[in-house]
């Protein structure tokens, strides 16, 4: 897994042209205080685009017993006419496997879906900066949906599990505060 990760931030980094481009690594404190790690990574593209990557997973965040794992890649245009700077808007998708409780259910499946996001960005320092974002989307799922107690991996069809709950909805897809440190 390790590698496939710094495979992917080679292949990033291999982006930046001779010219100078901001590249900044970010983390989303809202994640971060719900005990779920992320880390992210932000490319300047352009004069007003730039190019973001986020991943986020948790195991048994605040002692619940529950575990996800997801990317969240996004493309911004930073109405400022500069990237990283100030208000922007944003098309973004999410992909995420998931199982948590809520109440006495469980739910364990995946999802993906498409979304705009809305975000501004305060800068701290030179290197520092401070973004508040949010946005919703429409997701796409694929999931198993039980009650706690229920044997459900024993409901099989053909020797395997089925996901009994398909869909989609309107949701939020990315909100947040992220704190980046830009490398330049």
């Amino acid at each position: 897994m390790r590698k496939y990760i710094l495979t992917i931030i080679l292949a990033l980094t291999s982006t930046i042209g001779v010219r100078a481009q901001m590249f900044a690594f970010n983390t989303d404190l809202a994640w971060d205080v719900a005990c779920v790690p992320s880390l992210g990574i932000e490319i300047g593209t352009g004069n007003s685009t730039s190019f973001a990557f986020n991943a986020f997973g948790g195991y048994k965040p605040w002692g619940c017993d529950s575990k996800f794992v997801g990317v969240q890649p996004e493309f911004r245009y930073w109405l400022s006419g500069r990237s990283m700077h100030q208000q922007y808007i944003g098309i973004g998708g999410i992909i995420a496997s998931y199982d948590f409780p809520v109440a006495r259910k469980i739910y364990d499946g995946y999802t993906a879906g498409l979304g705009v996001t809305f975000g501004y960005a305060y800068k701290l320092n030179k290197h520092f900066v401070l973004t508040l974002h949010g946005g919703c989307g429409l997701l796409f799922y694929n999931q198993k949906e039980y009650f706690k107690g229920d044997d459900y991996d024993s409901y099989t069809i053909n020797g395997e599990v089925q996901s009994n709950a398909t869909g989609y909805n309107i949701l939020p897809t990315n909100v947040g505060v992220t704190i980046s440190y830009i490398l330049h």
